[in-house]
């Protein structure tokens, strides 16, 4: 039996001199490069299923704080989780920096740094080589079955679509994430998520699009998308690692490239963690120690950012298919309501005509309020803005606003299925410029179910305004 600590010590940053380690792109990995992480992924594998630095225990961990298995103390509802929060890109640096301290050790390398895979760029969106070789510790039997050879961020799964379409519907997607949706650390982050909140507040854009669809994608479409498409089973994967050292470097580029802030409230600044270090002692973490990479002592090698230049455009006609599609009108009377077909909602906004000046203080987002889904099915509908001809030609196109996601999974015993409730916001200000609606009174919102469980409950749609600091 693996002797451990259960008395956590406050976590101490490196001290980081000369150079720091830089993460390299799986993509590109060089045959030494894959060499060391498959022994350290072996040694891994091979420790003792008690050991907390092994595999079985990394993915414990990893669902512990995932798939709500705490109670907050004095407020057993809701549950803890990092998911659909503010604590999302935190906890994820978190993990990965430990995870990889404890294949550092295991391998006896202390330059070791575990690969990303950068499927924001066209190299990295073909799965990258070094999780297809089966004979590879790398490699996971359910990983690769009957799944196209890109990653598709809209989840759109037409085999018929080109490379090139699903290439630039991509870079789309990842504009609309990271610049349209990402102005404000709510938007791109998460809503708050303290205690005594009455729910989980709601996931950032990145969370939502393109991480949960990336996720589902990797899963192998039976009921619970085992094991990329279900929070429990999916750190089973070793591409999982990969991917979400992806969403760390995408923070980063937030922060460093695109020049946004983060939260400065002491509530998330605070939050804390207990996760294993290399030696297997229990460790306090808190979010404010993890702000920086570099102060981690670790930094990701430079790659190109396409999508920075992938603005969508307005719609000139069909992509997927040539029907058009029955789009039903609703009222604000008509919610709460089950949204089993394509709607649409005429929302007055509060400001209109705003100056330039306004614009860059304060974004205009869609509020969509009350959602509410079965947790432990996939869910995905499409929301797009001013799109009257029922052409919904997908991320290409001006008029499409965003996506709401839900990658599946279990709710803890006692917890009463088909309750998750939770809202989500997309940002307005570019979509009104790219269309020319800034003077307009209202816009048309409008819903579309696109696939999975197609029995969402909506609360209501209206306009808000986030400061842009």
């Amino acid at each position: 039996m693996t002797t451990i600590s259960l008395q956590a010590v406050d976590f101490v940053p490196p001290r980081v001199t000369g150079s720091i380690k830089v993460r390299y792109p799986a993509h590109s990995a060089t045959e030494e490069k894959i060499k060391k992480f498959e022994e350290a992924i072996s040694r891994m594998k091979a420790l003792p299923e008690d050991d907390p630095r092994s595999l079985k225990k990394q993915i414990e961990l990893y669902q512990a704080y995932y798939d709500g298995n705490f109670d907050s103390v004095g407020f057993p509802d809701p549950e803890t989780q990092v998911r659909d929060s503010w604590l999302y890109f935190p906890f994820h640096r978190m993990f990965l920096y430990f995870y990889e301290r404890i294949l550092s050790k295991l391998c006896d390398d202390p330059s070791f740094t575990v690969p990303f895979w950068n499927w924001d760029s066209q190299q990295g969106m073909k799965l990258p080589p070094m999780y297809t070789k089966k004979s590879s510790p790398l490699y996971t039997e359910i990983q690769n079955k009957d799944k196209p050879i890109i990653v598709l961020y809209d989840g759109n799964t037409d085999t018929d679509t080109t490379e090139e379409t699903t290439i630039r519907d991509n870079l789309a997607t990842m504009y609309r994430t990271m610049i349209a949706n990402g102005k404000t650390a709510e938007l791109f982050m998460g809503r708050r998520f303290v205690t005594g909140n009455e729910s989980v507040a709601g996931a950032g854009s990145f969370e939502m699009v393109p991480h949960r669809n990336i996720m589902v994608w990797g899963g192998c479409g039976n009921r619970w998308g085992e094991d990329m498409g279900n929070f429990y089973s999916s750190g089973r994967d070793v591409m999982f690692y990969g991917l979400h050292a992806n969403v760390d470097r995408m923070w980063d580029v937030w922060n460093k490239t695109l020049s946004h802030r983060n939260f400065d409230d002491e509530e998330w600044l605070g939050a804390a963690f207990y996760l294993y270090d290399e030696n297997k002692t229990l460790v306090k973490v808190k979010v404010s120690d993890f702000v920086d990479t570099e102060k981690l002592g670790y930094t990701y090698q430079t790659s190109e950012i396409p999508w920075v230049s992938a603005r969508p455009i307005r719609s000139t006609g069909l992509q997927y298919g040539e029907d058009k599609t029955t789009v039903t009108n609703i009222t604000t009377s008509d919610f709460p309501m089950v949204v089993s077909e394509v709607v649409t909602h005429t929302v007055w906004r509060p400001k209109k005509s705003r100056s330039k000046e306004e614009r860059e203080k304060e974004e205009e987002v869609i509020v969509i309020e009350g959602i509410e889904i079965d947790p432990e099915q996939y869910v995905k509908f499409d929301v797009y803005v001013n799109e009257k001809e029922g052409k919904f030609g997908g991320p290409t196109c001006a008029e499409f606003a965003g996506s709401f996601v839900n990658v599946p999974y279990k709710m803890k015993k006692g917890v009463e299925t088909n309750k998750k409730k939770t809202c989500l916001k997309l940002g307005l200000s570019d979509m009104l410029e790219d269309l020319g609606a800034e003077d307009d009174e209202s816009v048309h919102v409008i819903l579309v179910p696109s696939s999975g469980d197609k029995r969402i409950r909506i609360g209501g749609v209206g306009i808000a305004y986030l400061q842009v600091k």
